[in-house]
């Protein structure tokens, strides 16, 4: 089940952040996709990224994780979720797990197939992802709206996460679009339920903007 917290910037990320600093050493924590900046609480990393390449760390707390417990897979694999071993912790079974992903899922190649791999080793978590208003509409570093590297806008219609391709038309010139939120931030518990949803026309910027306005506005 998804719980929307549509609202919110970077502060709704750091509180979340700080409340899985004050769980029970028991709780398994995987960082999924936190490779440059991995959450300091996770007991896993998950990501392409080597151990050694991460450049900053979320949280306040000591690094739980070790190069040990880094591993190196695509995310959107999933022979990695055997990879986990979970036997360190006593009395250990899937309740006691969290997954914590922010600002992920929007870059990799299939993003329904990280939600699935993330259920099989958890059993609630946090997402965090840019709000497709502010990848439609947000001149970034790119000259143009939202990151060049993103290649989905993310969103939740009735419960289920929806995932549209990003097409080239938004990066075709300056459009100011006005955004409602940075970031979309959901938590879940049991399951996610995940779709990925084609646009059925040619692509226009406009017509593809009113397509997803009628969608999920």
């Amino acid at each position: 089940m998804i719980k929307l917290i549509e609202g919110g910037d970077e502060s709704i990320i750091d509180g979340v952040v700080s409340r899985l600093e004050q769980l029970s050493d028991s709780i398994i924590i995987i960082d999924c996709g936190g490779g440059i900046k991995p959450l300091a609480r996770a007991d896993y990393v998950v990501d392409r990224i080597p151990y050694r390449s991460r450049s900053g760390i979320r949280g306040s707390v000591p690094e739980r994780f070790s190069e040990q417990t880094w591993i190196e897979e695509d995310l959107c694999d999933s022979h990695w979720v055997n990879s986990i071993v979970f036997s360190d912790r006593d009395n250990n079974t899937i309740s006691n797990r969290r997954a914590f992903c922010s600002q992920t899922i929007e870059d990799i190649r299939d993003p329904v197939g990280l939600l699935r791999n993330m259920q099989e080793i958890a059993s609630s978590g946090f997402i965090s992802t840019i709000h497709w208003t502010y990848e439609a509409g947000h001149h970034g570093h790119w000259q143009g709206p939202g990151y060049a590297h993103h290649r989905w806008l993310i969103h939740v219609k009735d419960s289920v996460l929806e995932c549209v391709h990003k097409p080239l038309c938004l990066m075709d010139g300056p459009l100011n679009y006005p955004h409602r939120q940075q970031y979309l931030h959901l938590e879940w518990s049991d399951n996610i339920l995940a779709r990925e949803v084609f646009y059925p026309n040619q692509f226009n910027r406009m017509d593809f903007i009113s397509w997803l306005e009628s969608r999920w506005e």
